[in-house]
């Protein structure tokens, strides 16, 4: 009789643990922190104001990517996404996407002469850029 409470207890505390675990991936600063840890990892430089991603939406505020010279700022960002897609593992599939008032720029010095790193090829910027995005996603 000892050992069932025991291990009803160690279930009920696993699935409570899980529950809260769960339930703090939704909380928009939880988000935000996951967020600004995976873009520092894959890109630094690189800035995240708010992040708050839903079970079908996602909204950034206060992005900034910098990449070989250039600057890529973005005030707010929402989409819609295929989320249930992406935890299949089959990437992420964005149904709408509105981003207004973002600038690019490109009159930073090195902007135009950035010396490619070894193993980067053309294009190798908006690759680690896609990668960083996917990072933050996965992170949900």
């Amino acid at each position: 009789m000892r050992a069932k409470r025991i291990l009803l207890a160690s279930a009920a505390a696993a699935a409570a643990a899980a529950a809260l675990a769960v339930g703090a991936a939704f909380v928009p600063a939880v988000q935000t922190w996951a967020a600004r840890r995976a873009l520092s990892s894959h890109a630094p430089g690189a800035t995240l104001g708010r992040l708050s991603v839903g079970l079908s939406r996602m909204s950034a505020e206060g992005l900034r990517l910098e990449w070989g010279g250039a600057v890529l700022e973005v005030p707010r960002v929402d989409a819609e996404l295929g989320v249930f897609s992406a935890l299949a593992g089959r990437g992420f599939l964005v149904r709408n996407m509105t981003a207004k008032g973002w600038t690019l720029d490109l009159t930073r010095p090195g902007a135009a002469a950035a010396p490619a790193q070894p193993g980067e090829g053309r294009g190798a910027g908006g690759a680690r850029a896609a990668q960083a995005i996917g990072a933050v996603l996965a992170a949900f």
